[in-house]
């Protein structure tokens, strides 16, 4: 009976040892099963979650290289607009400094006229002065004949500036020329 018992014994414990062989079997590859399920749906997620990111980052991306286009337009604008202006400011201070050289040639002109017009009446003045120098001359050549010719004449003084006067009145008459009784 010993023997009996112990053969009973082991078998049962044999077939306990094979059941829990057999749990541990199952148990694992339902774990394993299970383990790839849970696998597969970490991947997928982990897949939909790095393509959402990677859909976020290139809406991001996108966002901000129109945004820095934008700002370069911007800029852009801005930088024409203070190139007009600046151009209009040049060409402002352009037309600024022709008109003072025009101004300014037209000064130089009319002080060119004023020399040339001053030159004339210099030399007119001038001419004048000889016309009346070389009269005063004749006029002095006159007088001198005149006094001789008096004297020799025996004609007062007084008589004399008479005629005198009207020597000189006749000569400015007639332009300078004197003309004599």
């Amino acid at each position: 009976m010993l023997e009996s018992l112990l053969l009973s014994v082991l078998a049962g414990v044999a077939a306990a040892l094979a059941g829990s062989l057999l749990f541990i079997l199952l148990y694992t590859r339902n774990q394993r099963r299970s383990a790839t399920g849970i696998l597969t749906v970490a991947r997928a997620e982990a897949e939909r979650i790095r393509s959402e990111g990677q859909r976020e980052a290139d809406a991001a991306k996108a966002d901000l290289l129109l945004s820095a286009k934008m700002e370069t337009l911007k800029l852009r604008e801005d930088l024409d607009r203070e190139i007009l202006r600046r151009r209009e400011e040049w060409d402002r201070l352009e037309r600024r400094a022709e008109e003072r050289a025009r101004a300014q040639d037209r000064k130089l002109e009319e002080i060119d006229a004023r020399e040339r017009g001053s030159a004339h009446r210099e030399e007119a003045l001038t001419q004048r002065e000889l016309s009346l120098r070389s009269r005063e001359g004749e006029a002095e050549i006159d007088a001198r004949a005149v006094v001789v010719v008096e004297l020799a004449a025996g004609i007062d003084r007084h008589q004399r500036s008479i005629d005198i006067v009207g020597t000189l009145c006749r000569c400015d008459a007639t332009g300078g020329e004197s003309k004599r009784d």
